[in-house]
């Protein structure tokens, strides 16, 4: 077991060096600040929004005019002061980058960097266009914040680690050392593509596995060490460089922060990981706020207090330990408002001219066929960048995208990166349409949307109109439309809804992990049918694990078995219970002809929902409550468990 921890901490050190110091907070109301016309933004993940858009294929921009998404700090900043914006962000960014763009004294070669040419690598002449764009954007900038640094510190610690693998000429298998190290390297200086989450994996389990765990701690701690070095010698160098082109910009350098400062494991024993990493974070803050020789250029922006508010939970279960971790220890949408809010604080003096206070417009999301869309946002204003990111099931590919206005009119819609796309937002709201289709391609973006279902007499953008078995005038119209806005539920097939079929298992785990967000989840509740590879498998593992539901008592969950509608009752106020929510029995069923039908263990929840306006019976005064919930029945109780338990209007 000791073995076994010593191998989780490497892991821990591993990814707490990757992500860097990243942080988050709280939010502020009643401001003013400070009035700017350009604002630029340079820095890694954190600055880049990693996190804030859903799938592994975000790694951020590094172009004029970036992605900005609703929730990230460079985008309230923007706002608040009313700035233009002007985004050379990047996920893996390290300080070496960033001078890269800025010294034109640089050579260039092809494979000098892990970030600036995405995927292994830009042209020369894409290079100078790029540091031509930040020269001129800089020189521009009335505001500029900085934030990078935990990569600079991550890079060293593997680089020299890699030494040992390669030194001890060890051979795992089919792989020697020198072939570990050759790979990692090569991710490390950005000359080969590939996954450098799933490397360093690797790399600690190899270690693990030859015994060499301790002597690669040791020489990745070194490495550490080096690189606080070399971050301090190339942050001199680019403060240096900043004010060299704009000598008279309000430059805001934005601190580290540790996310891991309040994290423990959970195992065999509690490990504490925060003073394991505090000490080097100090390090650096304190050299950018004290040591500096060019300190006085610059206003130092402290985030150390922003450790609440990260993806990662507070403690880690060793199960699934990488893959739940490894994307979760950015800030969330409070911590990005807490990084707005410190850096607000700095720029608060001087005039007082406040931005313009646009309304924010729903985005509402369609989805049909076999895959998944999510946006970053459910509203934006005018103007700010929305993202899509679409992930089509093994053999489907996303056919198509289109996104309408409120009015009908057709909003344009570019790829960013990979499977995520965006668009402007318009003045309105609009409904976000994507289609899957079997077999491969790309999708098709010159699609101006439309109602797909062909109910013309349907009002424009209604969720409910790309279904063929849909129909205005239906019941369950309204509520359905109610559960496809809020992506709690979607179609069944690029045409159909089927308001009619019955309900199982598993897609009432999987509206409720909807309805929570999908968070991380961390632990599996052992049935045992219910695998890693099933599409339901975190929903039901997330469901349990909070006591949402629970198994058939032999050791399985029934994943496909049909949901009745006292069951359904059940599971409600189970999750009812979960959100803190009043559960109290206040209804009656006096009335209800089949009330003996009622099993003894589904009374009070049936008459909780009753209470709770959740249930109000079927024609003949039924609760029909051993009835199978057909998806039509439990859009509707969906509905109501929003807006009356929830208060979700």
């Amino acid at each position: 077991m000791k073995r076994k921890t010593t191998r989780i901490l490497a892991l821990v050190l591993s990814v707490v060096l990757l992500v860097g110091i990243l942080g988050v907070g709280a939010f502020a109301e009643g401001k003013n600040v400070k009035h700017y016309n350009n604002y630029l933004i340079l820095g890694d993940s954190n600055a880049a929004g990693y996190g804030l858009l859903q799938g592994d294929d975000y790694f951020g921009y590094i172009r004029p005019q970036g992605l900005m998404v609703q929730g990230l700090y460079g985008t309230l900043v923007s706002q608040e002061t009313g700035a233009n914006v002007y985004n050379y962000a990047r996920c893996g960014f390290r300080t070496e980058d960033i001078l890269r763009l800025l010294d034109k004294n640089y050579q260039y070669d092809q494979f000098s960097n892990t970030s600036i040419g995405y995927m292994g690598g830009t042209s020369a002449q894409e290079f100078a266009e790029l540091q031509d764009s930040v020269h001129a954007d800089i020189a521009k900038a009335d505001l500029i914040t900085l934030n990078v640094g935990a990569n600079d510190m991550f890079t060293q610690g593997m680089m020299y680690a890699s030494y040992v693998m390669d030194d001890a000429n060890l051979k795992i298998g089919d792989v020697t050392g020198y072939e570990i190290r050759k790979q990692l390297v090569s991710l490390l200086t950005g000359q080969s593509e590939g996954d450098l989450y799933n490397a360093v994996y690797s790399f600690f389990g190899y270690a693990y596995m030859a015994g060499l765990l301790p002597e690669v701690i040791s020489a990745f701690l070194y490495g550490f060490g080096k690189g606080i070095i070399n971050f301090s010698s190339h942050w001199d160098q680019i403060i240096k460089e900043i004010r060299d082109i704009n000598p008279n910009c309000t430059l805001v350098a934005v601190g580290l922060m540790n996310p891991f400062h309040r994290c423990k494991l959970t195992g065999a024993s509690l490990v504490e990981i925060g003073p394991l990493t505090d000490g080097n974070t100090m390090i650096a803050n304190n050299y950018i706020q004290n040591e500096s020789p060019y300190r006085d250029q610059y206003i130092y922006c402290d985030v150390t207090g922003a450790c609440d508010y990260v993806f990662m939970p507070r403690a880690l279960v060793e199960a699934d330990f990488v893959n739940e971790l490894m994307l979760n220890v950015h800030p969330t949408l409070e911590g990005h408002r807490y990084y707005a809010d410190r850096i607000e604080e700095c720029i608060s003096q001087g005039s007082t001219d406040t931005a313009v206070t646009l309304p924010d417009h729903n985005v509402y999301l369609n989805t049909t066929g076999t895959g998944s869309a999510v946006t970053n946002v459910k509203t934006a204003k005018v103007n700010e960048d929305t993202a899509i990111t679409v992930t089509p099931n093994e053999g489907s590919y996303c056919s198509s995208i289109s996104v309408r206005d409120a009015s009908g009119n057709p909003v344009t819609v570019k790829k960013a990166i990979n499977t995520t796309y965006y668009f402007k937002m318009p003045d309105s709201d609009v409904s976000v349409n994507i289609s899957f289709a079997p077999g491969e391609g790309e999708p098709d973006l010159s699609q101006g949307g439309g109602n797909g279902g062909g109910h013309s007499s349907w009002e424009q953008g209604c969720p409910s109109a790309v279904f063929s078995d849909m129909t205005p005038d239906s019941w369950y119209h309204g509520p359905v439309d109610y559960v496809l806005n809020r992506h709690i539920m979607t179609g069944t097939s690029a045409t159909t809804f089927e308001p009619n079929s019955n309900l199982t298992r598993a897609m009432v785990c999987t509206i409720l992990y909807a309805m929570e967000g999908k968070p991380a989840v961390l632990t599996s509740a052992g049935f045992s049918d219910v695998s890693a590879g099933d599409w339901f498998v975190n929903p039901v593992n997330w469901a349990a694990a909070n006591n949402v539901v629970a198994g058939m008592g032999d050791g399985t969950f029934a994943p496909n078995a049909n949901v009745t509608r006292e069951q359904l009752a059940t599971i409600l106020r189970s999750y009812a219970v979960y959100k803190g929510k009043d559960v109290t029995p206040n209804g009656s069923l006096n009335g209800f002809a089949d009330v003996a039908d009622i099993s003894f263990w589904a009374t009070e929840n049936i008459t909780w929902a009753v209470g709770a306006g959740i249930i109000t019976g079927k024609p003949g005064n039924l609760v029909d409550p051993k009835g199978t919930a057909t998806r039509a029945e439990a859009a509707t109780m969906f509905k109501q468990f929003c807006t009356n338990v929830l208060g979700q209007a």
